[in-house]
C-alpha cells in the first residue's frame, strides 16, 4: 500500500485510527495516526469483499472517544453500540453502493426499532455520526441525509417488475433516463431529456420520489400482462385536478390499453379500454396527499384499493389480450402529474388477503395511513 498525500491539510490526533482499504489485495489495515510515520503496517488487518462490515466483535472495535473516518468503494455496514460513544465519518467512492448502519437504539433523537434500517441517502456521499447521549444517541450531521426506514419487503410470489424510488441513485433535481425494475429487468426508459422525470428526495416521509411534470413518462415491457390476472400497487401523490394516468399501455382498442390513475379531478380508475371500473373520490387541493393504490383483476372481477380499503369494484373478468406499448408515467396518451415513489405489479390471481398483505408490506416502509 502506498500512500502519497492526504486530500486536504487536517489536524489528527495521535490515538485516531485512519482506516484504507487496498486497491491490490481489497485488505483493510487500520493504523493508528502516531504509528503512521513510524511504521506503515502498524495496527490491523483483515480480509473484504464487495461488503465491508466491522463491527465491535470485529478486527476494528470501538472504543470510547475513538474517531474514525471510512472509505471505501463497496458498500459499507457499520454495526455501532451505544454504550461506546464515538465519532465516524463515512464516505463512499462509489454512489450506487450502500452505507448502512446498525446496532443503534437512537439517531437524531428517533428510537430505532427491531425491524427498522437506518442508511445514508443514495443521493449522498458521506456523512457525520457522532455519538451525544442516551436521550439523542448518535447523531449525523446533516440529519436529513439518513434515512430510517423499515425495508420494503413486498410479497415475491409472481411479483413481476418493482419500480422503487429508493433504488434510484441520483441527485436532488437530477432527470431519471432509466428507472430500473429490480424483479425482472424490465426497466422504464425515456431517451428524451425533455420528457424525463426528475429525482426528488423526501417525498414520501424518509423516501424519494420521482416527480412528473406532465410532460415526462417511459416506455416499458408490460407482454407479461397478455391474458394474464394481474395486481397493481402503486404509492404515488398526484399534482394536479386534471386526467393523470400513472401506468398503463398508448393503445386504442377494447382490452388492448390499460389504464391506471386519475380520470378527472374526483375519479380514480382501473381500465382496458372497456370495461371501466371508476372510484369516487375527493378532488385535488394543493397540498400533497401521499396515497397507496391497488387495483386487481382477477376472478372476482375487478377491484379498486386504496389505503387497505376497498372503494370500488364489479364482476368484470377480461384480461388484456395485448401488453404493447407498455407506459410508465402515461397510458392512452394521457401523462401523469405528480410523484411515483413505488409501481409493482403482480401476475396471476391474488386473494383479498393477499391484497391486504400488500398494503401492509408497502406501509411498514412508506408509513402513509
Amino acid at each position: 500500500m502506498q500512500i502519497k498525500q492526504f486530500p486536504n491539510k487536517e489536524t489528527r490526533e495521535a490515538a485516531d485510527l485512519l482506516l484504507l482499504q487496498d486497491a491490490t489485495d481489497n485488505q483493510f489495515k487500520n493504523i493508528k495516526i502516531d504509528d503512521l510515520l513510524k511504521d506503515l503496517n502498524a495496527g490491523g488487518s483483515g480480509g473484504a469483499s464487495n461488503t465491508w462490515e466491522v463491527s465491535t466483535n470485529g478486527d476494528l472495535s470501538l472504543v470510547a472517544g475513538d474517531r474514525f473516518f471510512l472509505y471505501s468503494p463497496g458498500n459499507i455496514n457499520i454495526s455501532l453500540s451505544s454504550s461506546l460513544p464515538g465519532e465516524i465519518e463515512l464516505k463512499r467512492k462509489d454512489g450506487t453502493k450502500q452505507v448502512s448502519l446498525s446496532g443503534i437504539n437512537k439517531i437524531n433523537g428517533v428510537p430505532i426499532t427491531p425491524n427498522e434500517e437506518v442508511l445514508l441517502l443514495h443521493s449522498k456521499y458521506s456523512t457525520k455520526l457522532i455519538y451525544i447521549d442516551s436521550t439523542i444517541g448518535w447523531l449525523s450531521i446533516p440529519s436529513e441525509d439518513i434515512s430510517v426506514i423499515s425495508p420494503l419487503r413486498l410479497p415475491t410470489t409472481n411479483l413481476i417488475q418493482k419500480f422503487y424510488a429508493f433504488d434510484i441513485n441520483a441527485t436532488e433535481n437530477a432527470k431519471i433516463p432509466t428507472w430500473i425494475d429490480t424483479v425482472s429487468g424490465l426497466n422504464a426508459t425515456q431517451s428524451d431529456t425533455n420528457s424525463q422525470a426528475i429525482y426528488k428526495p423526501s417525498i414520501f416521509n424518509s423516501l424519494p420520489g420521482v416527480f412528473f411534470t406532465g410532460n415526462a413518462f417511459y416506455g416499458t415491457d408490460l407482454n407479461y400482462l397478455a391474458n394474464k390476472r394481474y395486481t397493481v400497487a402503486l404509492v404515488e401523490a398526484r399534482g394536479t385536478t386534471s386526467q393523470a394516468y400513472a401506468f398503463g399501455q398508448d393503445n386504442a382498442n377494447t382490452n388492448q390499453a390499460l389504464h391506471i390513475g386519475y380520470r378527472n379531478n374526483t375519479s380514480f380508475t382501473l381500465a382496458q379500454f372497456s370495461n371501466d371500473l371508476n372510484a369516487l373520490i375527493e378532488g385535488y387541493t394543493s397540498i400533497l396527499k401521499p396515497t397507496i393504490w391497488v387495483v386487481s383483476n382477477s376472478s372476482r372481477g375487478k377491484e379498486i384499493w386504496r389505503n387497505n380499503i376497498k372503494i370500488a369494484s364489479n364482476n368484470n373478468i377480461d384480461n388484456l389480450s395485448v401488453g404493447t406499448n407498455g407506459r410508465l408515467g402515461r397510458a392512452t396518451n394521457v401523462n401523469y402529474q405528480g410523484y411515483l415513489g413505488l409501481v409493482a405489479t403482480w401476475i396471476e390471481e391474488k386473494t383479498t388477503q393477499e391484497i391486504q398483505n400488500i398494503f401492509s408490506a408497502i406501509n411498514s416502509t412508506f408509513r402513509i395511513y
